[in-house]
């Protein structure tokens, strides 16, 4: 009975205190009748909820959330490519479960906040006793800035954050008697420090450095070296382990405004020194940070805790001088007297790492920050504050176990401290560790953002948005998922069979053709990556639309492209070195025969292994080879035998159907068929890949889908003159979507087209309007309508300007309807010489016509051109050409064309 009371007894006083502490968490008001749940309404309390919704909707497309499609007004954003994903990734889970979105937040607000105090008394416990860590964990979960972050601030990622530098702390002790368990200890703190708040890991980061080089200095000459072995091992390996994450992060933080964006104006840290009094200020407001010494949220490390750390501090120093001077300490064990001086080391490294934090959240500290790399992205330097409030609590907590070692005699001081130092915190912070206020986010409100009306990028200064694009607008939300443009820039949409584009993917089927530019409506970014038909292929922004979305150059005959958002070159060694990381653990656990230390720590690594699975598999685009899906399909039917039409919707597995395998069937014809169309009868609720081959090679490709009649259903598929042309003698059906339970009723070919004599070549420019430059070269006033009799309107095909003749000169001036973008390409003969990029016209209150005076490039004005495409890639609808003028018009020297790459 005793045995079981010692074991139980400190973890239920734990929970005690963490229920007391914990109160603002979950008592939030909620409404059973109406069915709605408020939650914490802070800072950025609307973000948590948008930011659970958006990774939830990727998880639902089993995709981990990196890029978010449905933000920037559907453009994409790449949110939790940056942004930490571990506490969304637990709200959006619980709101895959059935939890609506703000039960499902509080939560995991409750499971951080809480958690905190969990995490220090469990890395204490066995540092100071239990007294001490009951101590330790009230402060620390009631410290004024952690409140500050969970109730004023609403900062979830950075309120996950205090959950993880416990670990760190015992892995640094435990890996003084046990080198593979404080590793693995230390190793998940480090590692799930970056997936919870990025700026934390820095800011702990950097205090860590501190704590370790004092501890350094403090121990005996003989305890060096082993120390600095477990500290480097558990910075190494805990970094590597989420290397998945951070590495891709950094690798690509040059391809987003970034910096720029988050240091700016009011985000500037010069703005946001904290002055000295604040530091053990008692007010506790629920206001904003001011720039200047007037400020409506508490900066305060609380006087309590400062007091309590300065007896810790002198505690500790007594310990240690008495211990160096052997007064008192012969008769006492040597395993005694060497944990006192390990705990009395430990709490002056605390204080001073608390001081030095504390120390760069004022304004004398300016200097230091302009030499430290990189910290001006922390934006606030009170964000200090959680590595002061984190070393504070240690030091606070030590007081009664460091009182209670002054003598055997003062053993009683440690449990009666203990339960004051609680009390005591309990009471003075009871009052703010509860919200100001809550919310609740309206079910019309979270459609509205599903649908994208609300643009949604949760970052205040837009800080991950691509470099290279504008910042899209309500009006400008993406409809087209695709354009495909073949080499001269004419839409041919008629050749899209299937787009579809998910949170990080996108899937598009084309009818094969000649090559040609595949513009997909997302904000291009170095990561992601494309395959066709099983090649690998690049990806680039396309610079001639306003929101820079991605390009692909497709070869000729491409028929499925899947671009992923996956890691750029760079990014890539971040997984790894994580699965290095991994392997590392494992082989050492193993070799030393501990592997019950991974089953101790399975829920940490298994989230950390789950996710660098789950992104290793996410990341790279896959796409068979049309040799391996025609492979694949191994049955074969005549079309003679299912040249009878069937009923529509009949049923699907009536007599004389064909049971359709799930690999698929291949229908052969007695000959080669020049037909304008065919009619072939499918199961209704099934989706399938067409395909039609000559001889085994693909003439053309379709997607069919389900069209959920009931039964059969007959579709119809019109041929262009190029498929009648070259003709086809199989038909491949492989099904991709449905219930299993596929049938073909009929194929039948129609209306017999002769095969033609000859194969005209066609032009580029066949079908693309064409007007002469001599007709448009009068100059157009800028505000000139639109739609004026004497300018050349067009459509999304464009125009072409034939000069009649090779030409070159310096400049192109065109005055262009204001509000759209043009691309401008310069051709010779057939062959485009180089390309140029008519922007929206700069200014407000503008209307029709604007003028653009672009360069000409280099490579342009020496081989020359004959025509100018102009073809508009973003605007409102409503295109026209006023005048197009050359500058420094001169003809174009002879000679042969070298054609350029696609912009």
């Amino acid at each position: 009975m005793r045995s079981t009371f010692v074991k139980y007894a400190p973890w239920t006083l734990l929970l005690i205190i963490v229920v007391l502490a914990s109160k603002g968490a979950y008592m939030y008001p909620h409404d059973p009748l109406a069915q709605t749940v408020g939650s914490i309404a802070g800072h950025e309390w609307q973000y948590n909820i948008w930011r659970t919704l958006g990774m939830a909707d990727a998880l639902a497309d089993g995709m981990p959330g990196r890029w978010l499609s449905s933000y920037s007004h559907h453009w994409g954003y790449p949110l939790f490519e940056y942004t930490s994903p571990f506490p969304y990734t637990l709200s959006s889970v619980l709101l895959l479960l059935g939890f609506d979105a703000h039960s499902a937040l509080n939560m995991v607000w409750l499971l951080t906040f809480a958690g905190a105090g969990v995490a220090m008394f469990w890395a204490m416990r066995p540092i100071f006793g239990i007294w001490s860590a009951l101590a330790a964990a009230t402060c620390y979960i009631l410290a004024p800035y952690h409140l500050v972050d969970i109730f004023v601030r609403t900062n979830l990622v950075e309120t996950s954050a205090f959950l993880f530098p416990p670990f760190v702390i015992r892995g640094l002790w435990e890996a003084q008697h046990d080198r593979l368990k404080g590793v693995l200890y230390g190793s998940i703190g480090i590692a799930l420090l970056p997936l919870s708040h990025m700026l934390s890991t820095y800011l702990i980061g950097l205090s860590l450095i501190v704590f370790c080089g004092v501890y350094f200095l403090l121990l005996p000459l003989r305890e060096k070296l082993p120390f600095a072995i477990g500290a480097l091992l558990i910075a190494t390996v805990g970094l590597g382990l989420s290397s998945f994450f951070w590495w891709p992060a950094l690798a690509d933080i040059s391809a987003i405004k970034g910096m720029d964006a988050m240091t700016g104006g009011f985000y500037s840290y010069t703005k946001h020194f904290v002055y000295p009094h604040q530091l053990i200020s008692s007010k506790f407001e629920y206001g904003a940070s001011e720039p200047g010494p007037v400020d409506y949220m508490s900066f305060s490390l609380s006087l309590e805790r400062v007091i309590l750390a300065g007896a810790a501090v002198a505690l500790a120093v007594f310990a240690l001088l008495r211990g160096l001077l052997h007064r008192d300490t012969r008769n006492e064990p040597r395993a005694e007297l060497a944990a006192k001086q390990q705990r009395a080391r430990l709490v002056i490294s605390a204080a001073i790492t608390a001081a030095c934090a504390s120390f760069l959240t004022l304004a004398i500290s300016e200097p230091l920050w302009k030499l430290l790399p990189g910290i001006e992205a922390a934006q606030f330097p009170w964000r200090f504050l959680f590595p002061a409030s984190f070393y504070l609590a240690i030091c606070a907590g030590a007081v009664p176990v460091l009182a209670g070692q002054l003598s055997p005699k003062f053993r009683w001081l440690t449990p009666l401290l203990g339960g004051l130092v609680v009390l005591a915190i309990l009471h003075l912070q009871w009052q703010a560790a509860r919200a100001g206020s809550y919310g609740t986010v309206e079910p019309g409100e979270i459609a509205q953002l599903k649908s994208g009306e609300l643009g949604v990028w949760t970052t205040n200064q837009l800080e991950f948005m691509p470099v290279g694009t504008e910042i899209p607008y309500k009006e400008a939300r993406r409809e087209a998922t695709v354009t495909l443009y073949d080499s001269f820039f004419t839409p041919q949409p008629a050749r899209v069979s299937l787009a579809e584009i998910e949170n990080g993917r996108a899937k598009v089927l084309l009818q094969p053709g000649a090559a040609g530019t595949l513009v997909i409506n997302q904000h291009w970014h170095p990561a992601w990556r494309a395959s066709a038909d099983g090649e690998p292929l690049a990806t680039r922004p396309f610079e001639q639309h306003p929101f820079a979305p991605i390009a692909v150059d497709l070869p000729e005959g491409v028929q499925e492209l899947e671009v992923v958002f996956g890691y750029s070159t760079s990014g890539r060694w971040g997984l790894w070195l994580s699965l290095l990381a991994f392997a590392v653990v494992v082989a050492w656990a193993v070799s030393t025969q501990r592997g019950g230390l991974l089953r101790n720590a399975v829920v940490p690594l298994g989230y950390l292994c789950t996710l660098l699975v789950f992104y290793w598999l996410t990341g790279t685009p896959r796409t068979a080879s049309k040799e391996d899906l025609f492979a694949s399909v191994h049955t074969t039917i005549a079309a003679e035998d299912y040249a009878n039409p069937v009923n529509m919707h009949s049923e699907w597995n009536a007599k004389g159907n064909f049971i359709i395998p799930s690999s698929g069937v291949a229908v052969e014809f007695a000959e080669v068929q020049h037909n304008s169309h065919i009619s072939l009868s499918l199961d209704s609720n099934d989706s399938f890949m067409l395909w039609l081959l000559n001889n085994d090679e693909l003439v053309t490709s379709d997607f069919l889908h389900g069209r959920n009649v009931g039964g059969m259903f007959t579709y119809t598929l019109m041929f262009n003159k190029n498929t009648m042309d070259t003709g086809f003698d199989k038909l491949v059906l492989v099904p991709v979507a449905g219930d299993g339970a596929f049938s073909l009723g009929h194929v039948v070919a129609h209306s017999q087209h002769p095969v033609p004599e000859d194969h005209k070549r066609v032009q580029l420019s066949a079908g693309i309007p064409t007007v002469r430059a001599e007709d448009y070269e009068l100059y157009k006033a800028n505000r000139t309508e639109w739609d004026d009799p004497s300018n050349a309107t067009m459509k999304e095909t464009g125009l072409l300007v034939d000069f009649g003749k090779p030409v070159t000169g310096d400049r192109i001036d065109l005055s262009l309807d204001w509000n759209d973008f043009y691309l401008v390409g310069f051709v010779r003969g057939e062959e485009f010489v180089g390309f140029a990029t008519a922007r929206k016209a700069a200014g407000t209150n503008l209307k029709g016509l604007a003028r653009r005076n672009l360069a000409i490039p280099d490579n342009v004005k020496e081989l020359g051109f004959d025509k100018v495409r102009i073809v508009p890639t973003w605007g409102d609808g409503y295109y026209s050409l006023g005048h197009i003028r050359i500058a420094g018009l001169r003809d174009a020297p002879a000679g042969p064309v070298q054609p350029v790459s696609e912009p």
